[in-house]
């Protein structure tokens, strides 16, 4: 099997991740040489769905080899980015984030 096709960024992977029940899946960890392999498998069907792979540097490598069925998975979670371009930009935002945090809850 060629898993390049299946090769996933680190936002995908968590992303799936964040979306599966965890009481549907079984996670098997795989030691071998330099590497560790962690793979959730669905407790219904039996197939692998995604696998992380930690090499000896602690790289990690992400794939999702097929979609979790419906009843596996919860609503996604809504998942905000900022991105900050400038020094002055990431100044002004935990300028206000200082400003939130002293103000407390309302």
């Amino acid at each position: 099997m060629n898993k390049e096709i299946y090769q996933v960024e680190r936002d995908e992977y968590a992303g799936l991740i964040g979306e599966m029940k965890t009481s549907c899946f079984d996670m098997e960890k795989e030691y071998n040489e330099d590497n560790v392999h962690i793979k959730l498998v669905s407790k219904k069907t039996g197939h692998v769905i995604s696998e992380r792979i930690i090499d000896a540097e602690q790289n990690e490598t992400y794939y999702i080899y097929e979609l979790p069925e419906n009843d596996e998975r919860m609503a996604p979670k809504k998942i905000r980015q900022y991105r900050l371009e400038s020094k002055e930009e990431v100044q002004a935002f935990f300028d206000i984030l200082n400003k939130l945090q002293k103000e407390g809850p309302k």
